[in-house]
């Protein structure tokens, strides 16, 4: 089965994060074969290990067979990102892995924000029209919402949304965020929305 123009996405920010990995190993004459080995002799780093030999399968799969299967998640090019920043000598932050998607807007009509829920396939944030995050919406509060009103071309508003389980700032440091969360600039409510910020804990 072909990729979408999703799909075709997501494969191509995967094998522009590991180039850019292989691009910064090659500088001191390594491999990311030889990172992956680095790190299984130390213990400490032995996920590490198993997820960059993931992505290095991935990646060697997606060269030869570039149109079928293989899908690379968020969190695969996160990881990728953060070893990068890390071979740099750089602690990263979430802004540095930060996966800026489509937010919705609470004056976008039903109609189109039906077409956008369908397409992403899981709740969305919703800002108002200054880019200030006013709460999430998933398809099933968007069903009820319009079972309500029988109108699609009424505004979304923000009755149908509910709060972010989490939201972090740009600032904190991705080693110490275990969970994925909403991010704005001030790492609170009602702040700007940046993106959502994926771990890596499902690699």
């Amino acid at each position: 089965m072909k990729k979408d123009e999703k799909e075709r996405a997501a494969c191509a920010a995967f094998l522009n994060a590991y180039k850019k990995l292989e691009e910064s190993l090659s500088s001191s004459g390594r491999s990311v074969y030889d990172l992956e080995k680095e790190f299984g002799e130390n213990a400490n780093r032995s996920a590490d290990e198993a997820r960059l030999r993931l992505c290095r399968m991935t990646r060697n799969y997606l060269q030869h067979r570039p149109d079928v299967f293989v899908v690379p998640g968020d969190e695969m090019v996160s990881f990728l990102e953060r070893i990068l920043l890390e071979t740099n000598g750089v602690r990263p932050k979430v802004k540095d892995v930060l996966k800026k998607k489509k937010a919705l807007k609470s004056t976008d009509d039903l109609l189109s924000v039906a077409k956008s829920l369908t397409r992403a396939k899981e709740e969305m944030p919703v800002t108002d029209e200054n880019g200030v995050l006013l709460g999430m919406l998933d398809s099933q509060a968007l069903v009820a919402l319009i079972a309500k009103n029988g109108d699609l071309t009424k505004p979304l508003g923000t009755t149908a949304l509910t709060a972010p389980n989490k939201i972090i700032s740009p600032n904190t440091y991705a080693d110490a965020e275990p969970d994925a969360a909403i991010v704005t600039d001030t790492g609170k409510e009602k702040g700007k929305y940046k993106g959502i910020y994926v771990p890596e804990t499902t690699l």
